[in-house]
């Protein structure tokens, strides 16, 4: 976006009612300028990398009178070289005494497109109608190989070979229509979203070199996992400043989804016919329809240096749960409501300082891939599957925030603290048989007090330096088991310095750092890492070729897990490959010097738990 299309960024760290139970911790609200330049602007960008993965990416606005265009697209593949893990499992009592060795070594390969196009129209000066079309989707595949050991209670061993695929992306459709009014701030929105989310994935195994175990030699298995959505959502905004000190908004949505998963499990009989048969005992599926109905109201006061939001905002659940298993057909309906509450309190210090304190409640519902009953066993030893009981999870937030902006110096720094009763939290045990199960329920009782912070110093034109991180001390204990609980300090920090120096070179020195995350079961390394890269702009700044490195003194890096649990302890070892560099080329043309208007308010659902595909702990050569 083009700094001089830039009107207003508001940068919100307490939204009020309108976006409380979405789960969302701050806005970035970017209001664009009304100008109305006509002509094109654009840009295409190609790049590649020492690991063999390469992309190219392209950039185009248009605005014609009272139409604008935007439309941007990318394609990458990844390429990367062969990574190692090791594997350690030990159990005593009450399990019986056994250890379990796995060493593995996977090698990942694919790639992904990505696309977003948007379209306005400004009949007058009051009306403005935006469409966007957006889908980003791409395959990754994984081979690996993994050499198992068990000795003491369980005696075994085998070579497993592994093949697998995951399917991903997402396709988004979004319609916005604004009417504005001749009273200032006065604002009327209607949205309209429909989003498909595909997440499928697919593996087959072989085992080799079998010793007692409970597979034959040569015995294969493969397996389809066909899951994901579609999510529709329909909202109204409306915002009334009744004076210059007062104003009150209120909103309605609707939020309707449908999830699914199916699985197609076969197994070869190769102490029989060594045909394919279908495997009806590993049957998993999944229905899951979700209705939500919610309504806020929100008070807004400015009085002089001081500011006050209240709102309230009310949410209707009702659901629909469809489990299929080789054993059961059960249907489960549940409703509930949440009623959550908001306040924020702001009083101006100076022109560019700010004091801000708050409240807030955050609802954060299961996605698919929490809830997908579909067991991923491709690695026998460290299975992997979701719970369709899980609730959604609701979170208390109180926080502080100060912020100081000025020409050469940005400060921002939030104290909060956080408290959740029913947290969606991994829980990890070893059965009977000797199997490490990865899945979720919501045992966790979490509380958590941090300390943000970000800051960015200019101190002449050619230098500037940005600095944010957090440190964040957490205790979290198990509802059900009092001596499951885990505490202590975790943080992250990201930093960064660009010299700008004649003949239109730029030099930059990037680094970060993550600490150990506290979790229920699970503890990991330090990890960190640094990258440097140098630009160069030809042609009046049209053509800009850069080169890229990442941690370039360090070859591999090694990321560690250690999960606990009732009668066992586990370790993990990642050793990743990580030095790289990259080449890169963009090209501008155009002289559009504004961007496509947009609606001031659309809809964002960001009240889903993303993720859960790989639960913390799990072993290797799973294919994931």
């Amino acid at each position: 976006m083009p700094a001089n299309s830039v009107k207003n960024i508001e940068v919100i760290t307490d939204p009020g009612a309108r976006y409380d139970a979405e789960g969302v911790g701050g806005i970035i609200n970017i209001i664009t300028d009304k100008r109305a330049d006509e002509g094109y602007s654009g840009s295409v960008g190609a790049n590649g990398d020492t690991f063999g993965g390469y992309g190219g990416n392209g950039y185009l606005s248009l605005k014609y009178g009272k139409f604008g265009f935007t439309g941007n697209g990318s394609y990458f593949y990844h390429n990367r070289p062969e990574a190692k893990t090791s594997f350690i499992r030990e159990e005593m009592a009450p399990n019986p005494v056994n250890k379990l060795t796995q060493d593995g070594i996977s090698k990942n390969y694919g790639g992904g497109l990505f696309y977003n196009t948007s379209l306005s129209y400004e009949p007058d000066t009051l009306n403005l109608f935006n469409v966007s079309v957006g889908q980003f989707g791409g395959k990754f595949h994984s081979d690996s190989k993994q050499d198992a050991l068990s000795e003491g209670a369980r005696d075994y061993s085998y070579l497993l070979k592994n093949k697998s695929m995951s399917h991903f992306g997402s396709f988004t459709l979004a319609t916005d229509y604004q009417r504005t009014f001749k009273k200032k701030d006065e604002l009327l929105t209607v949205s309209y979203r429909f989003e498909r989310d595909p997440n499928n994935s697919e593996f087959e195994s072989e085992y080799d070199n079998v010793v007692n175990y409970i597979y034959p030699d040569g015995y294969r298995i493969k397996s389809i996992n066909d899951a994901g959505g579609n999510e529709h959502t329909g909202q109204i905004d409306y915002v009334n400043p009744l004076t210059n000190k007062h104003s009150v908004e209120v909103g309605l949505k609707y939020i309707y989804r449908d999830n699914s998963s199916r699985g197609d499990n076969m197994f070869l009989d190769v102490a029989n016919d060594g045909q394919w048969k279908e495997d009806l005992k590993r049957k998993n599926d999944l229905d899951h329809e979700q209705r939500i109905a919610s309504g806020y109201a929100g008070y807004g006061l400015k009085a002089g240096k001081f500011g006050v939001k209240l709102g309230f905002r009310g949410e209707n659940t009702a659901q629909k749960i469809h489990f299929i298993n080789a054993k059961n057909d059960t249907i489960v309906h549940s409703n509930f409501f949440d009623l959550v509450p908001s306040a924020a309190f702001s009083y101006q210090l100076g022109m560019t300082k700010t004091l801000r304190c708050g409240y807030n409640m955050r609802i954060s519902r299961p996605g698919i891939w929490y809830l997908n009953p579909y067991v991923n066993d491709a690695d026998p030893n460290n299975i992997r599957y979701g719970n369709p009981g899980l609730d959604a999870e609701q979170t208390h937030n109180l926080n502080i925030n100060y912020g100081s902006f000025s020409q050469k110096v940005n400060f921002n720094a939030t104290l909060s603290y956080s408290f959740t009763q029913n947290a969606i939290t991994s829980y990890i045990f070893v059965d009977e048989n000797g199997v490490t199960n990865n899945t979720y329920r919501n045992i966790g009782r979490n509380q958590s007090v941090g300390l943000d912070g970000y800051a960015s110093w200019t101190p002449i034109p050619a230098i500037r330096m940005n600095l944010n991180g957090s440190l964040i001390y957490t205790d979290i204990q198990s509802t059900e088991n009092a001596g499951m609980r885990n505490s202590g300090f975790s943080g992250r920090g990201f930093g960064s310095i660009t010299f700008t120096l004649p003949k239109d070179v730029r030099l930059t020195a990037n680094g970060g750092i993550f600490t150990n995350s506290i979790q229920l079961q699970t503890t990991q390394s330090t990890f960190y890492f640094y990258s440097f890269s140098a630009m160069k702009s030809f042609f009046n700044k049209k053509l800009d070729v850069s080169l890229n490195t990442t941690t370039p003194f360090h070859k591999y890096r090694d990321f560690k897990l250690t999960t606990t649990g009732e009668g066992f302890v586990q370790k993990m070892n990642y050793q990743n490959p990580m030095r790289t560099f990259r080449l890169s080329l963009t090209y501008r043309f155009g002289d559009l010097k504004s961007s496509v208007r947009k609606v001031q308010r659309t809809i964002t659902n960001e009240d889903i738990l993303q993720g859960g595909s790989s639960q913390e702990g799990s072993g290797t050569g799973g294919g994931s």
